[in-house]
C-alpha cells in the first residue's frame, strides 16, 4: 500500500470517520493535495504521470503562513483557522518541520510539476496558499492558470447545481484538461 493511503487511513482513523462518510472525501481531496507527485523535494515525472492537473481551493502550505488564514477567517464560513490546526496536528507527528515538501507541497522544488489549474474563491481562507502556490509553479516554469472567482467561498463548485459560478468553474476546468489530452 502506498505512503498516501496509509497516510489517509490514519488520518480518517484519528477522525473517526467511515470510508463513504463526506468527512472521509473531504480527506481523500485533501491527500490529493498533500501528496503531489513529489519525492526528495522535487516532483515525480513516472511514465503513468499526469499530464495536467487540476487543484480546487489548494491547502499546500500546512505551517499555515499564508496571510488569508486570518483575514479570511471570518468570510469563509466553511473553512478555519482552528479546523486546519486540528487537521494538521492529527495528519503530522508532532516535532516534525511542515516545511517538507512531501508535508507542504508548496516549498517543494516544481520543475517538471504538470500543467495546472488552480481555481479559488476571493472570499477562501486558503487563497494565500493557492497564489503562492501559482507563483512558485510559475517560478519554476510550470505552464500554470490562476483562477480567483470573485465572493466565493471555499467548495462553492459542490453547489454547482445551484450556483451558476460552480457550473462555469468545471467548465473552464474541463476546457483546460481538455488541452492537454
Amino acid at each position: 500500500m502506498e505512503y498516501k493511503e496509509l497516510q489517509l487511513r490514519r488520518l480518517a482513523t484519528r477522525c473517526q470517520v467511515e470510508p463513504g462518510d463526506v468527512i472521509a472525501r473531504e480527506l481523500r481531496a485533501l491527500a490529493d493535495v498533500l501528496y503531489p507527485p513529489i519525492k526528495d523535494g522535487k516532483v515525480v515525472r513516472d511514465v503513468g504521470s499526469n499530464r495536467v492537473t487540476r487543484k480546487t481551493s489548494p491547502w499546500v502550505d500546512l505551517t499555515m503562513s499564508g496571510s488569508t488564514i486570518t483575514s479570511k477567517d471570518a468570510v469563509d464560513p466553511l473553512i478555519h483557522k482552528a479546523y486546519l490546526e486540528e487537521l494538521a496536528g492529527a495528519y503530522v507527528p508532532a516535532g516534525t518541520n511542515r516545511t517538507d515538501p512531501s508535508i507542504s507541497p508548496l516549498f517543494a522544488n516544481l520543475r517538471g510539476f504538470p500543467p495546472c489549474l488552480i481555481q479559488i474563491g476571493s472570499a477562501e481562507t486558503l487563497l494565500a496558499d493557492a497564489t503562492r502556490f501559482a507563483a512558485a509553479a510559475g517560478a519554476a516554469d510550470v505552464s500554470m492558470r490562476l483562477e480567483i472567482w470573485p465572493h466565493m467561498i471555499h467548495a462553492w463548485h459542490l453547489w454547482n447545481a445551484h450556483l451558476e459560478a460552480g457550473r462555469y468553474a468545471l467548465g473552464s476546468a474541463g476546457e483546460f484538461i481538455r488541452a492537454y489530452l
